[in-house]
């Protein structure tokens, strides 16, 4: 949004409903003053319309199901088997990338995408960055599925520890799951939503279940705000 370009229409206009409004106590044509005064406010409501739609954020892609799953093979967090399985809606012709984001301490090691091919892996303190392909060149409408694995190693090694997701993008629903050693498992958990820099505790709270014999946590989350930060903390 150019709030510019805002301030000085804005500006403009209410200039010029003083002016009628200044004459209207000169003519005393009340009727007049509130007629052309209706239609320079209809005018100023356009305009800020017209110029939030010009410059409003507009997405290549929407995310119509976003599963997240950290499998922690070590008793002492060492080495997590880390996957992301999402189903993407292409909503402009010509997309051909994406950059996905994480926060992760330690390495992250042994990356593979499918489909497509990894173009760039890039750390900024705790946070990473994977751009990889789709393959090919994807068209309006089109929707694809795409899985990225890897393996975090030294990345669960505090206590207490968390994984976050961050909505980069329009979401409908994500799924978050972390599978536990059999030999330490969670012993209380919260999630989480950071909203700038300010958290709170999420209406929806995941929930406890067995994966192959293995303790875990599943978190489902639907219709997230983009930009927000959901994070699932757990003590173990």
């Amino acid at each position: 949004m150019n709030f510019d370009n805002i301030a000085k229409y804005s500006g403009f206009v209410l200039t010029v409903v003083s002016l009628i409004i200044g004459l209207d106590y000169f003519l005393h044509d009340r009727k007049l003053s509130l007629e052309i005064t209706a239609v320079c406010i209809i005018i100023s409501v356009a305009l800020y319309l017209k110029f939030n739609k010009k410059d409003a954020i507009t997405f290549d892609l929407k995310v119509l199901t976003h599963e997240v799953e950290i499998d922690l093979q070590d008793v002492n967090g060492d080495l997590a088997i880390h996957s992301r399985k999402t189903k993407f809606l292409c909503l402009k012709n010509g997309v051909s990338s994406f950059t996905d984001h994480m926060s992760a301490d330690g390495e992250f090691s042994e990356p593979k995408v499918h489909p497509g091919i990894i173009e760039e892996i890039r750390k900024e303190g705790g946070d990473l960055f994977v751009k990889s392909n789709f393959g090919h060149v994807l068209k309006k409408g089109e929707s694809i599925d795409k899985k990225i694995t890897a393996k975090l190693k030294n990345s669960f090694n505090n206590q207490p520890e968390y994984w976050s997701v961050r909505i980069i993008l329009p979401t409908e629903e994500f799924k978050l799951t972390v599978i536990f050693h059999r030999d330490r498992p969670y012993r209380s958990f919260r999630g989480y939503r950071r909203v700038t820099s300010h958290e709170t505790l999420t209406e929806i709270q995941p929930v406890e279940t067995l994966i192959s014999g293995r303790p875990a946590l599943i978190w489902t989350v639907k219709n997230p705000v983009i930009k927000d930060v959901y994070k699932l903390l757990w003590d173990w």
